[in-house]
C-alpha cells in the first residue's frame, strides 16, 4: 500500500492540482473497503504502518495545496471536506493527528534531556595496524550502546498525549497538519465528522499553538491571515486555555511559557502584514494571549 500511495502522490503536483480530489477520492474508497476499526490505538504494528502512511500521504496532499485551502476564510474547501472524511476513517483518532506537533517537540525535549550524549573513545594502540580494528570496533559498540539505550528511554518515555503506541514518528507533513488543525478550529462542525475523541479538548491553544506558529510563520500574507483566524477562533472558545494534557503531566514548562514562542510569531506576523486591519487583528489577538498569563508572571 506504500508503494501505491507513493505512486499516486507524484500525480498530485502543484502543476496538476485537479488530480489532488481523484487522489482523496480513491482514499475514501480505499478506507471504505477497508474498514479500518475506528480510534484503534491496539492496532497491529502492520495495521498502524498502513494508516500512518494514509495519514501522510492526505497530509501531503493538504500541504501541497497550503495557501489555495487556508485563504478561505469561512467555508472549507471540498478538499478539506474529503481529507477530513478520510481521516476519519483512518484508524487514527483526529485528536492524536492534531495533537501531533506538540507530541513531537515534547518528545524530542524530553529524549535530549534524558538520553546521555556521552561517547566512547578508542583506546590507544601499540600498533598501527591495530588502529582501524579498533575504531571499527568503537563503532560497533557505540551502536549497539545507542541502540539499547534509545529502546531503554522509549521505555521510559511518559505519554501524556496517549500517541506512545505510534512508535516511530512518521514524517507527516507539518503544512497538512496546519490545514487539519486550522478547519477544525474555525469550523466546529468538522469536528463531529471526523468522529473526534474528547472533543471538548480537541481545540485548545497550547496543544495546537504549533500549528498556529506555522501559518504565522508562512512567507505569503494570506497564510498569516489564516493563522490569525485561527488563533482568534480558539481564543473566543469557552475554555481556550484547556490543554491535552495539562502541563504538570506531561513535564512540559508552564502553560505561559510554553506559549512564548506563540507570542513571538503573532509579533512578528504583526511586523510583516501589510495591511493596517490584519497588524490590528494580530495586536488584538496578541493582547487576549496577554491576558491569559497571570499578571505576576507577564
Amino acid at each position: 500500500m506504500e508503494d501505491a500511495l507513493s505512486m499516486l502522490l507524484r500525480k498530485t503536483q502543484a502543476k496538476s492540482p485537479a488530480l489532488d480530489d481523484v487522489v482523496l477520492d480513491f482514499i475514501y474508497q480505499l478506507l471504505v473497503h477497508l474498514q479500518i476499526p475506528g480510534n484503534d490505538t491496539d492496532a497491529s504494528p502492520t495495521l498502524l504502518r498502513q494508516s500512518k502512511c494514509i495519514v501522510g500521504c492526505i497530509l501531503s496532499i493538504l500541504g501541497a495545496n497550503l495557501e489555495r485551502l487556508v485563504a478561505q476564510s469561512s467555508t472549507p474547501p471540498p478538499l478539506v471536506v474529503t481529507a477530513m472524511a478520510c481521516l476519519g476513517l483512518c484508524g487514527i483518532p483526529i485528536c492524536h493527528i492534531v495533537h501531533f506537533a506538540k507530541w513531537k517537540a515534547f518528545r524530542a525535549e524530553w529524549m535530549a534531556m534524558v538520553l546521555p550524549t556521552a561517547s566512547i573513545e578508542s583506546c590507544p594502540s601499540d600498533s598501527d595496524e591495530d588502529d582501524h580494528d579498533d575504531d571499527d570496533g568503537a563503532l560497533i559498540l557505540q551502536a549497539d550502546i545507542d541502540r539499547h539505550t534509545n529502546q531503554m528511554v522509549r521505555t521510559l518515555l511518559p505519554d501524556p498525549f496517549g500517541l506512545k503506541y505510534m512508535g516511530d514518528l512518521p514524517a507527516w507533513s507539518d503544512a497538512g497538519l496546519a490545514v487539519v488543525a486550522h478547519w477544525l478550529a474555525v469550523v466546529p462542525s468538522l469536528r463531529s465528522q471526523t468522529n473526534a475523541m474528547s472533543p471538548a479538548n480537541l481545540i485548545a491553544i497550547e496543544p495546537l499553538a504549533p500549528h498556529i506558529e506555522t501559518l504565522l510563520h508562512h512567507t505569503a500574507v494570506a497564510i498569516k491571515r489564516g493563522g490569525l483566524t485561527m488563533l482568534t477562533a480558539i481564543l473566543q472558545a469557552s475554555n481556550p486555555h484547556v490543554a491535552t494534557p495539562s502541563s504538570s503531566s506531561c513535564l512540559l514548562s508552564s502553560n505561559e511559557k510554553s506559549l512564548n514562542s506563540l507570542f513571538q510569531a503573532v509579533l512578528s506576523a504583526m511586523v510583516m502584514l501589510p495591511d493596517a486591519a490584519d497588524r490590528a487583528h494580530a495586536l488584538a489577538s496578541w493582547q487576549r494571549l496577554v491576558d491569559m498569563v497571570a499578571p505576576t508572571l507577564r
